[in-house]
Order: structure tokens, then sequence, then C-alpha cells
């Protein structure tokens, strides 16, 4: 698979929203994933890519976390993230994120 055949898909979570449903990659594929927090509710570093998916790029700003994942070989995985209120030491308690990723080898394109 080339780069100009690889897909670039985004994802965006905000706290109390759904955990997304399992996501179908090839190798190749990138994910951009947006974990919005605030400087009192911020996001912890992505556990999990390893494996079929490695981290590429991530940091955190305000609580917010982006991360950029590849897809790199067949397999299963799972990401995490967990949230963590900042001064709260009996306020409300953290919060989990999860994806779990299947990657698969990429399909040739249908030639027209």
């Amino acid at each position: 698979m080339s780069d100009i055949d690889a897909r670039r898909i985004q994802l965006t979570f905000r706290e109390g929203e759904p955990l997304p449903d399992p996501l179908q990659l090839a190798v190749g594929d990138e994910v951009t994933l947006v974990l919005h927090g605030s400087p009192a509710h911020s996001w912890l570093p992505l556990t999990g890519a390893d494996g079929p998916v490695v981290l590429v790029e991530e940091h955190t700003l305000d609580g917010t976390l982006r991360a950029l994942v590849r897809a790199t070989s067949p397999g299963v995985a799972e990401l995490r993230s967990i949230a963590s209120y900042a001064g709260a030491r009996f306020g409300p308690g953290s919060g989990m994120w999860r994806l779990r990723v299947v990657v698969s080898e990429p399909t040739p394109r249908e030639r027209g």
C-alpha cells in the first residue's frame, strides 16, 4: 500500500460521550486522536500503542490529548487513556477512554 492509498482518520472524544466502536484499519492507515479535556481534567498519555499500531506523535495542551497512531501490521490493539482531575483529592473519579483497533492487510484497489 502506498502512502497515497492510506487513509487518514480523525477521532474526537469528550468526557460523557459513549466510547467509540471498534475501528477497522488497514496497514498504513493513520489516526489522529483528540481527547478533549481541561487544565483541571487532563488526559494522561496513551497506552496500548504497540503491536499492530505505533504511536507516531503525542502531546497534551491544557488537558487535551492529541496523538497520531499508525497501523503497521495485522492484529488487534486496545488504545487507552485515563483522565485525572487535578487537585480533586475527594472529588470526581478518573475517567477512562479506550478504543479497540483491528488492523488488516490492505486490499488491492479495483482498477477502472
